[in-house]
């Protein structure tokens, strides 16, 4: 694997002086959005290659998404226009499908997508938990944002995801809402919306399906599950970390034995530096605090030495980390 091409630090306009704390902290926390090149020079979007990070995907799995895309991308433009994306997906495009593009948030063409939007719908969506699809569902048909879905939005959402009112309603949508809108006040709230789930569940079936497709036309349900244990760990790790000031997550039994065999210390290096990511964010967030708070104060000389100091000895710990898990994904 190639090395990580890492943003320097302490270049020459990092050192250079600022008139005040918010400069120098937006331009911080600009390397913290420039790729690093840890799957590969493909990726122009930070947030795209720091989701596939935090699930602990590697570098092959991430490159099977990337050839599938370069699969559809025949002319090798860089896009694919979403009639295609649709196609791989073997699903027709409606309003929920189409919802699905919100996590594309840097889009760059309405009807095409590059690679990151790509690999960031995919990655964001495949792993939702059933709870979180019916949720991402609730939202969509929620145009107003209003908190609850009227007659009109949930007849829309019903027609959408191709439900059959004969078949779960007896083709009555009113009597439907009257029944599951447990407070009568003409809306459907989200827990309201969840019970239909639990008394008709073959209402949200196409949603499962289509993420069921997904899978299946990607990686396969069996690596996306594989990669979702992977996930977990280190999202639990992450949290432990956070409430215990950095400390260590402790070693399970499985790793004090199995230690040598087991993948666990790679997880275990992106959780921290996942964690150093953070303390990193929210030290430039309280500098931009501060500076706003006293608009007046300059800063000396030494000032900027020791924070900079600080910022190179923090870059200095996330490239250790990373050479450490690129080693280990070998």
């Amino acid at each position: 694997m190639t090395p990580a091409a890492e943003t320097p630090v302490g270049d020459d306009k990092s050192t250079k002086a600022k008139g005040d704390n918010v400069q120098e902290g937006e331009e911080h926390e600009d390397d913290l959005m420039h790729p690093l090149g840890i799957f590969g020079p493909q990726f122009q979007q930070r947030e795209t290659e720091d989701l596939c990070f935090s699930m602990g995907m590697t570098m092959k799995e991430v490159q099977q998404l990337i050839d599938i895309f370069n699969d559809i991308d025949a002319n090798c433009t860089g896009l694919i226009n979403l009639r295609e994306f649709y196609f791989l997906l073997d699903t027709p495009q409606n309003a929920y499908t189409s919802a699905i593009l919100r996590f594309a948030a840097h889009q760059s063409d309405p009807v095409k997508l590059d690679i990151d939007d790509f690999v960031r719908i995919i990655c964001s969506f495949v792993l939702l938990s059933q709870t979180d699809v019916i949720r991402f569902c609730f939202e969509t048909f929620d145009e107003d944002d209003s908190g609850s879905l009227s007659k009109d939005e949930f007849i829309h959402m019903c027609e959408s995801i191709q439900i059959r009112g004969e078949g779960f309603f007896k083709g009555n949508f009113k009597k439907a809402m009257e029944a599951f809108d447990t407070n009568h006040d003409g809306l459907l709230d989200l827990n309201e919306f969840m019970a239909i789930n639990h008394q008709f569940p073959l209402v949200f079936w196409p949603l499962f399906h289509f993420q069921q497709t997904m899978q299946a036309k990607t990686l396969g349900s069996k690596l996306w599950t594989a990669i979702h244990h992977r996930q977990l760990k280190i999202d639990a790790w992450r949290r432990y970390m956070q409430k215990y000031l950095g400390r260590a997550p402790p070693l399970s039994w499985q790793e004090r034995w199995c230690g040598c065999i087991l993948a666990d210390q790679r997880l275990r290096l992106i959780a921290a530096q996942l964690y150093d990511q953070d303390m990193l964010r929210l030290k430039l967030q309280a500098s931009r605090a501060a500076a706003e708070n006293l608009p007046q104060y300059k800063r000396t000389e030494a000032d900027r030495k020791k924070l900079n100091k600080m910022a190179q000895s923090s870059s200095k710990n996330l490239q250790t980390t990373q050479r450490n898990v690129q080693k280990s994904s070998r």
